[in-house]
């Protein structure tokens, strides 16, 4: 038991690193399914760097963010909702930050973050 935690702790280091030095959705799609392979996709720390690449990243995609959010990641946590509205408030639908802002306050309460992107959508 102790070994397969261990295994795990060191596949989240490795994965963390690599999504570290992604800079490309090609990249960053193998890495997602090297995640999803090995169970680590519910990992906060490991969606939430996917998620920030696709969202926010030049290279990113919003779509595919949107896809991450609403199909990998359960129970967003406030980086994933500012990662969202981030990426939507410098995009050309920045209406759609404004949205998932206020789908966020139905779940959590906003962080520090969260206004200011917001903000940067209008």
């Amino acid at each position: 038991m102790l070994t397969n935690h261990v295994s795990q702790a060191s596949k989240t280091k490795a994965i963390l690193t690599l999504l570290q030095g992604c800079n490309s959705l090609r990249k960053l799609s193998k890495i997602h399914a090297h995640v999803i392979t090995n169970g680590l996709h519910h990992h906060p720390d490991i969606s939430g760097k996917l998620l920030n690449f696709c969202a926010v990243s030049v290279s990113g995609s919003l779509p595919y963010a949107q896809l991450l959010f609403h199909h990998h990641i359960q129970n967003p946590h406030a980086q994933h909702w500012n990662s969202m509205i981030r990426g939507f408030s410098q995009s050309p639908s920045p209406l759609q930050a404004i949205s998932y802002y206020n789908l966020m306050l139905s779940y959590l309460s906003p962080d520090t973050f969260s206004f200011s992107f917001v903000l940067k959508a209008c």
